[in-house]
């Protein structure tokens, strides 16, 4: 994604309205280039403002991307919802899951936050990685939570621990999209998908 794919040329935005954009140019980039692939200058570019700007709301790039993150978790907080109580609730939720990995394996050219954060864990600040690690807590809660009750109501097979079956399904998942992507294979996703259903599903 160039950073004339992500200008935009609108009327002078309110300061709020500044912010946001600076947070959703900047979050594009982190996804497509990770952290340590995009500057406050290519942000500038994109948005049509100075850099002094973006140090107005964001003194350091640490704050824009511990910012980026929060607002990541509480969006999917916000869209993932509870995990059902209902048999077809909670496998819905399941394929649900993989239908969005699957998106982001074969189309366009940026990974999940958690997947391209965890590829930069080595080079991100402590103020970004603290909010990172309470954004894959989330997320590896809620689906322990919902591999537990999909044993509960026989939507999973009960052949090992929940806990543990959500931290085998969420790292074949994760992993998946990595070779998917590194191959330029769409189908080799599509194929550990429908070995993921037969492995976790009581009735694939």
């Amino acid at each position: 994604m160039s950073i004339e794919t992500l200008r935009r040329d609108p009327p002078a935005p309110e300061e709020g309205d500044t912010r946001q954009r600076i947070m959703d140019v900047a979050e594009q980039l982190l996804l497509q280039r990770g952290y340590a692939g995009f500057s406050y200058q290519d942000i500038a570019e994109a948005v049509g403002i100075r850099k002094a700007s973006i140090h107005h709301h964001f003194p350091a790039k640490e704050d824009l991307g511990a910012a980026i993150v929060r607002r990541a978790r509480a969006r999917l907080l916000d869209t993932r919802g509870p995990v059902g109580d209902t048999p077809a609730q909670i496998q819905h939720q399941f394929d649900r899951y993989l239908r969005f990995f699957e998106k982001i394996a074969t189309q366009g050219d940026k990974l999940c936050l958690g997947g391209r954060l965890s590829a930069d864990l080595a080079v991100l600040p402590e103020a970004v990685r603290d909010p990172f690690r309470d954004f894959t807590t989330d997320h590896g809660g809620w689906l322990a939570k919902l591999f537990e009750a999909g044993q509960k109501h026989g939507v999973f097979r009960r052949d090992a621990e929940p806990a543990d079956q959500a931290l085998m399904f969420g790292a074949a998942v994760q992993g998946a999209v990595q070779v998917a992507r590194s191959r330029g294979d769409a189908e080799f996703f599509r194929r550990i998908a429908r070995q993921l259903r037969q492995q976790f599903l009581a009735t694939p």
